[in-house]
């Protein structure tokens, strides 16, 4: 989600998507964005999204052990995030704006060790805007965006990262706006920590926007079927009226 431009424009100006940049100890590194899978969708229905409206989201953390585990976001109700096995994934603020106005908080309680995490958002009809640009507010609907973000800003309930290793980004899943791609919107993030473990005390905190969406278009086969589906109802209503 975003505010108005001009707050942003000297905090943000110079941007990029493919930069590499250090917070605290930890280094963040922006990969090139994957194509994965093409969503497409008839509106963005909402910039202004907070972490309750974002219930449905799969997340998914990869432990050191080679085990996986999914969690669906707000799965105890809102404000919940995603809680695992010794791992949990929230915000320091489930109402406010994911566009700089909340902080994505994952950390682990030692008794598992993690090497990384993704989330799938599209599961909870939301998707990640990871481009600002001030030329171009990218899909119609979604205005401007930003990709994660590991820098503070001086604010009283900002939380610090305390992990000294490397974190790599890498957004999948293009999302497209009636079968155009603006070049902003993606399905999936993932987080991985390269060769680095995140264990005990450590705590990943970041700022990464997202956008919800109305009902994906459906596929063309999907629609199809449907028709032939209405028409033997339809069928079936005459014979009985014969």
């Amino acid at each position: 989600m975003k505010m108005k431009k001009e707050l942003f424009v000297s905090l943000l100006a110079g941007f990029s998507l493919f930069v590499v940049t250090a917070a605290d100890s930890a280094t963040l590194h922006q990969n090139p964005s994957q194509t994965g899978v093409i969503y497409d969708t008839d509106t963005v229905s909402t910039w202004q999204t907070n972490g309750n409206s974002m219930t449905g989201m799969l997340v998914t953390v990869n432990f050191l052990s080679g085990d996986t585990e999914t969690v669906v976001w707000n799965a105890g109700g809102s404000g919940t995030g995603a809680v695992g096995t010794g791992w949990s994934l929230g915000l320091t603020d489930f109402t406010a704006n994911t566009f700089y106005q909340t902080q994505w908080l994952f950390d682990v309680d030692g008794r598992n060790e993690v090497t990384g995490f993704s989330i799938d958002a599209i599961a909870g009809n939301t998707v990640f805007d990871a481009v600002y640009d001030l030329s171009n507010n990218g899909t119609p609907g979604s205005e401007l965006g930003h990709a994660v973000d590991l820098d503070t800003f001086g604010r009283s309930w900002e939380v610090d990262t305390a992990y000294d290793g490397d974190v790599y980004v890498t957004y999948s899943g293009e999302v497209h706006l009636n079968s155009t791609w603006y070049e902003d919107l993606y399905q999936t993030l993932t987080i991985d920590f390269g060769q680095g473990v995140f264990g005990a005390n450590d705590v990943l905190a970041f700022y990464a926007d997202t956008d919800n969406l109305r009902d994906p278009v459906p596929e063309p086969g999907t629609i199809i079927l449907f028709g032939a589906g209405l028409m033997l109802l339809a069928g079936g209503r005459m014979t009985r009226k014969k």
